[in-house]
């Protein structure tokens, strides 16, 4: 998605809308994280195996 996008998506929004959608992009933030920890601590397993 585009900058520009987002910026009219925000502009045309509603208050409440807004809060879900935001909610929503930090879930799928964290989300990614996770996995990012997750696949970094096998990572650490696999090295200290070898």
């Amino acid at each position: 998605k585009t900058v520009q996008a987002q910026e009219n998506r925000i502009k045309n929004s509603k208050p409440e809308e807004l809060n879900n959608k935001t909610v929503k992009d930090n879930e799928i933030i964290v989300f990614k994280i996770i996995e990012k920890i997750e696949l970094y601590n096998l990572l650490q397993k696999l090295q200290e195996l070898q």
